[in-house]
């Protein structure tokens, strides 16, 4: 598993970090970036790229960026490179993580309020809307150990189980049970008879069965839960059930369909709820 790691002066990217050491994730490689924005300040407010501030702010990143690489050994993964540019955060990531064939894009984030989010942005929504990499978005205080439990939300299109299928093949050691939710709104089977209803309720467990048994066949410990109710709503009741810390989803970015998608329920678990989040991308 290759990840790129976004790197922050707050050290945001600490709870990354510790995501993906704790996931164990077979030959985890890390690359780290530190991505400085182009200020937008002008020199008439009282501010210039003198060659004091750019040696300042050099030192800064690199000190930043040498304490990222300490933690990355310390969690036990490998340090394949360290990296300082400047430009888009999001947009940088996005670039380095094609170049270097990463599988994951990790960054540490702060939880916005959902309109907040929408008229500042952030570099977590950026990437869960643009980003053709799966992106692991770590938010609030991750420990460094210990085994994992993941609630894994689909609606079984075929995209989504194929997330499934890619995280079985990710193999993470690190986890001690996936529980697969799928949410029915009460939208998708009003005016359904009740013999229709027992169809589509059987069809769901089935498809949910046979992808519990996928992870196990993977090693990975596995049940399903298939709960009527709005899709957030659920989620958070089955975080909460659970004592989950990673909410895993199988979304797709990218067009104006799909940014209708994120926006209405991944994007609102990205920016408005304090769980972890793992987008994957098949």
């Amino acid at each position: 598993m290759k990840a790129i790691v976004g790197v922050d002066v707050m050290g945001l990217y600490n709870p990354a970090l510790n995501f993906l050491g704790r996931l164990a994730m077979p030959h985890s490689e890390v690359e780290l970036l530190r991505i400085d924005e182009p200020s937008t300040t002008s020199p008439s407010e009282g501010f210039a790229w003198t060659a004091e501030v750019l040696e300042m702010q050099r030192k800064t990143d690199e000190n930043v960026i040498h304490d990222a690489g300490d933690a990355v050994e310390e969690l036990g993964m490998s340090l394949i490179g360290k990296n300082v540019f400047i430009g888009s955060p999001a947009q940088m990531l996005m670039e380095r993580a094609e170049a270097i064939h990463a599988d994951i894009i990790a960054i540490g984030s702060t939880r916005k309020s959902k309109y907040g989010s929408f008229f500042f942005g952030s570099v977590g929504r950026a990437l869960a809307i643009g980003s053709r990499h799966s992106v692991l978005i770590a938010k609030g205080e991750v420990a460094k150990t210990g085994k994992i439990t993941a609630v894994f939300a689909t609606d079984h299109s075929q995209y989504a189980d194929e997330a499934v299928v890619l995280f079985a093949r990710l193999n993470p050691k690190g986890i001690e049970k996936v529980i697969l939710v799928t949410a029915i709104d009460h939208d998708m089977i009003e005016g359904a008879s009740e013999i229709e209803k027992e169809k589509f309720r059987t069809y769901m467990q089935n498809k949910s069965s046979s992808l519990v048994d996928h992870l196990k066949e993977a090693g990975i410990e596995a049940e399903y839960r298939i709960v009527t109710g709005e899709f957030d709503s659920v989620i958070d009741e089955q975080m909460t059930k659970f004592n989950a810390e990673l909410l895993i989803l199988g979304a797709q970015g990218h067009g104006f369909m799909e940014r209708l998608f994120i926006g209405s329920s991944c994007l609102q678990q990205v920016v408005a709820t304090p769980h972890s989040v793992l987008i994957l991308r098949p």
